[in-house]
């Protein structure tokens, strides 16, 4: 079995034109994070997605605590009305600071004819992508749906690219970026990937490491000098310890790409001629 590390392509020149190729993702609602966890100590959070639609309820109550179209830290006090109300509709364990909920919004300053896109950390696949995988049942990968909320008329090519765009932040991208297309539905489905097994865990657990279930912050880290030397060394010699690999076609892994994937999956992407995406082989030690 050959490994490959999968990641976004490093050809187009300036994080603005990666900007307007890929986007940038919107989540209007999101458990609030905090100004200091009572748990751990730390202020933020590092929740991930909860794949529900954010129920009315909720969602009167976050906008009270959003200023300026930025949610702000809360309190422990006001952190725990907003607990208490997500517990009415979600699984106690997933209710994180930080985690955002549906619906997503992708904004697109260019129009999407790819099948693989990179918004910021995160990764979106075309619908006939997803099918392609289903199809030969990939493991691994769990599917969230997004909302195409805007696309531009932006060009990336080198003939087209106005090199004043480089000195833009997302939002002004996405303002340059006008005439929106009036039909977003003409270019399908779109959905956000993630991997459901992140050897990062695993390493963790290995390190005796505890998280801390308000905010998901690591709590405490011994052995952190251990777990800095083996990222170091799988991302500079592109390998990864068996003991590490699971099952499965597709994971998460320090170091190696946004994804490492087996043949199967390189050969379905490579199939969906989407060139919006590098690979790199992966040694197993």
């Amino acid at each position: 079995m050959s490994l490959w590390a999968l990641s976004n392509p490093d050809d187009l020149v300036s994080l603005q034109r990666s900007s307007a190729v890929n986007g940038m993702i919107r989540n209007p609602y999101q458990i609030p994070t905090l100004e200091e966890c009572p748990e751990c100590g730390n202020s933020g959070g590092l929740g991930g997605i909860i794949p529900i639609e954010c129920p009315q309820e909720l969602r009167e109550l976050l906008e009270t605590h959003i200023d300026h179209g930025e949610y702000i830290n809360l309190s422990h006090e006001e952190y725990g009305k907003v607990v208490d109300v997500a517990r009415k509709y979600f699984r106690e364990k997933d209710i994180i600071a930080g985690s955002r909920l549906l619906p997503l919004y992708w904004h697109v300053p260019s129009p999407p004819e790819q099948s693989v896109f990179w918004p910021g950390l995160r990764c979106i696949f075309h619908e006939s992508l997803v099918a392609a995988l289903e199809q030969n049942q990939v493991t691994g990968l769990k599917y969230i749906p997004i909302e195409v909320a805007r696309v531009g008329s932006l060009r990336v090519d080198n003939k087209s690219w106005n090199r004043k765009l480089d000195s833009l932040d997302d939002s002004e991208m996405l303002e340059a970026s006008r005439p929106f297309v009036d039909n977003v539905e003409r270019y399908g489905n779109f959905f956000l990937v993630e991997a459901e097994e992140k050897v990062f865990y695993r390493m963790a657990n290995e390190l005796n490491w505890i998280f801390c279930s308000t905010c998901g912050h690591v709590k405490e880290e011994p052995n952190h000098d251990q777990y800095q030397e083996m990222v170091e060394t799988w991302s500079q010699d592109f390998v990864i310890p068996r003991r590490f690999v699971p099952d499965l076609d597709v994971f998460k892994c320090p170091g190696l790409g946004r994804f490492v994937i087996n043949d199967k999956v390189k050969e379905i992407l490579k199939d969906s001629e989407s060139g919006n995406f590098m690979t790199k082989a992966v040694r197993i030690i």
